[in-house]
């Protein structure tokens, strides 16, 4: 696959090992405004005190034919954001980047009435369980979106919080750290094999009634009974 595009993506190195050429993946980006955002949302805003700062962004990554959510955490008000794909993720980031008290808040849950307490130091819809609610919600709707990739394989919806959403087809992948979730041989040949099904789509199998497949198959009314002879 030959890859025709105006900025360098991770996956670009693997057509040093050499390309198809008549795979042709044409990426230019489109950006468009949305007035609806069709994903499950995450609520992202800014919360903040004195001594601690937290916000999300939320990202859904299409890839060849399914979806992969992201939520960008701003731990603090210089630092890098971090780019979770899992729970798991954004609880090594609390983890790792908050005090106890505000990593207590961040887990607790209304059945673990003794941590109370906890409750003020962590905004209350964004918790671990809130997390946990919005990565499981995107993935029941993994395959539920086959109508966006008719034509790209690859988009990025994105939303803060705010009414500003945007999905942007033959987005770059790098500096959202995709690569966690695919390396480049296995991305590039996960594109590669999207391109080269809608360049060469697979045939519908055409309906064949019973009495055609019966004939078909060489059966008739005197199949397992000898003809009558004329006499």
């Amino acid at each position: 696959m030959r890859i025709i595009s105006d900025f360098r993506d991770y996956y670009d190195c693997v057509q040093g090992m050499g390309v198809d050429l008549e795979t042709v993946y044409l990426r230019k980006k489109e950006e468009y405004a949305l007035t609806e955002f069709p994903f499950p949302k995450f609520r992202c805003y800014a919360s903040q005190s004195d001594n601690w700062f937290i916000k999300f962004n939320e990202y859904i990554i299409g890839f060849c034919g399914k979806i992969y959510p992201m939520l960008e955490v701003h731990y603090s008000r210089w630092e890098d954001p971090v780019a979770c794909f899992s729970v798991e993720d954004v609880d090594k980031c609390v983890e790792a980047h908050y005090r106890d008290k505000h990593v207590a808040a961040y887990q607790w849950n209304p059945k673990n009435k003794h941590r109370w307490k906890h409750f003020t130091y962590w905004p209350h819809n964004q918790r671990r369980k809130d997390v946990q609610k919005f990565f499981q919600a995107c993935a029941d709707e993994q395959d539920r979106h086959a109508e966006l990739f008719h034509a790209h394989p690859i988009f990025v919806a994105r939303y803060d919080g705010s009414t500003k959403m945007s999905i942007t087809y033959n987005d770059e992948l790098k500096p959202l750290g995709f690569i966690r979730r695919f390396d480049p041989y296995t991305a590039f040949q996960e594109i590669y094999m999207f391109m080269c099904n809608m360049a060469k789509p697979d045939k519908p199998i055409p309906k064949v009634s019973d009495a055609d497949m019966v004939t078909a198959k060489g059966f008739n009314k005197w199949s397992f009974r000898k003809e009558p002879r004329k006499k």
